[in-house]
């Protein structure tokens, strides 16, 4: 019990000094983090880690008291004092032999988590409703991936959807075969909702139908604007309805259309469907009509929801999730190069692929999203390296392009008309255009991008195709032909 009792104070005096290497030894690579009293938890070590790196600097931790409890479990109490706040935080910590394997949080203050405590920020994470029922926090919203069996996807679909069924409404999702699932999840991008390894839910969101390739998209306007996503495929399994899973599923999909400019979520379900339309207006869609799909025995009633994002904060999203894109597609072929050619003067402006992607790590993430984020203007000479361990630095590089889309996404509006301030990594103040600004970091990332993609091409290597247009045409995978019903 004493190495218990010794690894918590461990922990909080590590948290303090910001050494996050010695914190991370103290947990099991499988460790989970919940913090009760905002709804969110960490689902494995390294998230843990992160999700205190990121937090916000100006916090100090004060411990109170470290006790050992009966049944081996550890008890700590800290003081947290973040000006001007300040907070007392109630930790109980379960071992796996002497590794931490999971903390139960209960901080003071119960409220949401802030904007920027996001998955794409953070890696393993999810949010949970602290007022929902018993079973629907252990619940994962996550894509569906090729070991997920699309037989078992098919079987759930019919289960959810066999009491429309038998009240005479003939759903696709009713009785449609598992190649029909394929094809259907094929065409947009597939959410499953898991517990325990198991999938109890799903869903599909995708972007406009090609009314040449789907003519029936014809009948409404919804189905084919630029501007609107649309989601199908709803399904949560009989034994865990009225969990708010539905519920979680679609609030993923609109953070999808979110994340990509999309205006409006659209979606259709059956006019006689009274329980299904009251559902979804309470999430705020409204009908803004009704269709005929051919071979139904219902109309549909077509629901729509607002995803307010003005053009300006629609391309910088669009701007930001690119620069995740083409920086993951860059490694695919960089960490493919020989370590001579990687670290060899190539005569770029920063001499090698590896000085270059160090500048864009400083640049990108050491000096202009401290400003954007927190008004914090580092001075770092750009030509520093501040990483040499390849590994490390593509790490890095990948993980801070993740912050930049829920940043952007939780700016106020009236912000990209204003201007940011800085001061320069010379020391001079600046006061600049606060959108124009945000384009220039990424134009800046896709101008380095372009030279080490041609010094790799010069060395005789492949390179990627990174032309927004290929993020833009993954993006909208050809549609099926089929009733999205």
């Amino acid at each position: 019990m004493q190495q218990r009792l010794a690894a918590v104070q461990s922990l909080w005096s590590s948290f303090e000094a910001r050494d996050w290497a010695t914190a991370r030894r103290l947990f099991a690579g499988n460790a989970t983090m919940t913090w009760h009293t905002s709804g969110e938890r960490m689902l494995d070590a390294d998230a843990i880690i992160r999700v205190n790196a990121v937090y916000p600097e100006g916090w100090n931790i004060r411990v109170i008291e470290v006790n050992a409890l009966q049944d081996g479990r550890v008890h700590s109490v800290v003081e947290v004092s973040h000006p001007p706040a300040k907070f007392i935080a109630n930790s109980v910590f379960c071992f796996e032999q002497e590794h931490i394997a999971n903390v139960d949080e209960y901080w003071s203050t119960v409220e949401p988590p802030p904007a920027w405590r996001v998955a794409a920020v953070i890696g393993a994470y999810e949010r949970f409703d602290v007022d929902a029922q018993p079973g629907s926090s252990l619940v994962t919203i996550r894509p569906l991936n090729a070991g997920d069996s699309l037989e078992a996807l098919t079987q759930l679909l019919h289960r959810a959807y066999a009491p429309l069924a038998q009240a005479g409404m003939n759903f696709t999702a009713c009785d449609q075969a598992i190649e029909v699932t394929a094809q259907r999840v094929a065409s947009g991008h597939c959410f499953v909702a898991t517990a325990a390894g198991v999938v109890i839910g799903t869903v599909t969101v995708s972007g406009a139908y090609d009314p040449v390739r789907s003519p029936w998209a014809l009948q409404t306007e919804w189905f084919y604007r630029p501007d609107t996503a649309h989601l199908h495929q709803l399904a949560v399994d009989p034994q865990r309805q009225g969990q708010h899973i539905g519920q979680r599923l679609v609030a993923r999909c609109e953070q999808w259309a979110r994340e990509r400019g999309f205006q409006h979520m659209a979606l259709d379900t059956a006019a006689p469907a009274q329980q299904l339309r009251e559902r979804y207006r309470r999430l705020g869609y409204r009908e803004v009509g009704e269709v005929q799909w051919e071979g139904k025995t219902y109309r549909s009633v077509i629901m729509v929801k607002d995803l307010p994002c003005s053009a300006i904060r629609s391309h910088c999203l669009t701007l930001a999730r690119y620069n995740l894109w083409a920086t993951r597609k860059l490694f695919e072929h960089v960490d493919a190069l020989p370590e001579d050619d990687y670290r060899r003067d190539a005569g770029l402006f920063f001499k090698s692929v590896h000085r270059t992607l160090n500048h864009l790590l400083i640049a990108e993430h050491l000096v202009w999203f401290p400003r954007f984020a927190d008004g914090v203007s580092n001075r770092i000479a750009l030509d520093a390296e501040v990483e040499p361990d390849r590994v490390r630095l593509r790490h890095r590089l990948l993980e801070g392009a993740q912050r930049w889309q829920p940043l952007i996404a939780a700016c106020d509006e009236a912000r990209f008309d204003s201007t940011l301030s800085y001061t320069t990594t010379l020391g001079v103040a600046q006061s600049m255009p606060f959108a124009a600004t945000l384009a220039h970091v990424f134009n800046h990332g896709t101008h380095h991008r372009g030279q080490i993609t041609a010094a790799v091409t010069a060395m005789g290597h492949a390179c990627p195709e990174l032309d927004l247009l290929w993020m833009l045409r993954a993006d909208n995978p050809a549609p099926t032909q089929e009733t999205p019903r």
